[in-house]
């Protein structure tokens, strides 16, 4: 079900850093689609990524 999806990560990965950053951060359905199968998972530990959401929200 995400190959499609994944396959598009890997096209998208080879623009340029704007163009990458313009997708992952699109607000639109296909944006969110995107996001439920990121090719970044793993990338940060646990730790990391709890800090990361704490910042986010304000509270570090």
């Amino acid at each position: 079900m995400g190959a499609p999806l994944l396959e598009e990560w890997e096209r998208i990965l080879e623009g340029t850093t704007e163009q990458i950053l313009a997708r992952m951060l699109d607000p639109g359905e296909r944006g969110r689609e995107l996001r439920q199968v990121t090719p970044f998972a793993g990338v940060l530990t646990p730790a990391k990524r709890t800090a990361v959401y704490r910042l986010f929200r304000g509270e570090g």
